[in-house]
């Protein structure tokens, strides 16, 4: 069961710190780490520190999920989908996708450095995630009659794989499909790979 006891200030937190990770001031995190694992005098020592942090990771992951499925609020859930990309978490797939065209205002405040997200934080965290995102991908293209997400679910393939590849992948699934309907709807999603026409973002 996916928990959500986690507070907003927790994930304020937590976005924060996944923010300085990617500008590159969370030395003094990394290195406590570190220090930590060099410690370790046995393998024991070392194997409880792995898997606090695993299990820190996990539970955090787990919190962040559930509180996307709730969540109303557009700035909070674009926090929820960063961090849930910057951990890479592909538990998180199949909710990331529901939210695929999550759309927010980014702009510059004054005094304050631009968000660490774009337009799309889900498609965003999609790509980051790789791999494990595109038959979900597949399922949302084959099940949407929405525009919009078929164009962001045919670009997070192509943003994982590179064009020439999301191509190959579509139309075999496209060439394999036996629904007439979907077979269709992935035929379709191939104009976006042949168009130059990308999602806008605040980071381009």
């Amino acid at each position: 069961m996916v928990s959500t006891r986690i507070s907003w200030g927790i994930l304020t937190v937590t976005v924060a710190a996944l923010a300085s990770v990617a500008m590159g001031g969370s030395r003094a995190m990394h290195n406590s780490i570190n220090l930590q694992l060099r410690d370790a005098r046995t393998l024991n020592d070392f194997d409880r520190l792995i898997t606090t942090h695993v299990d820190e990771r996990v539970e955090l992951t787990d919190a962040l999920i559930g509180m996307l499925r709730v969540e109303q609020d557009i700035p909070k859930k674009a926090r929820i989908c960063y961090a849930l990309g910057e951990y890479r978490a592909r538990e998180a797939v199949a909710d990331l996708s529901r939210n695929i065209d999550l759309t927010v205002e980014v702009k510059k405040e004054a005094g304050k450095r631009m968000p660490r997200w774009g337009k799309y934080p889900a498609w965003e965290a999609l790509i980051k995630i790789g791999f494990p995102a595109i038959d979900e991908m597949i399922r949302n293209i084959e099940a949407s009659e929405n525009e919009k997400i078929t164009e962001l679910s045919t670009r997070v393939i192509s943003g994982i794989t590179g064009k020439v590849l999301a191509e190959t992948i579509v139309q075999k699934r496209a060439d394999e499909q036996t629904d007439p309907a979907k077979a269709a709807k992935l035929g379709h999603a191939l104009y976006y790979l042949r168009s130059t026409k990308v999602p806008r973002s605040a980071k381009q």
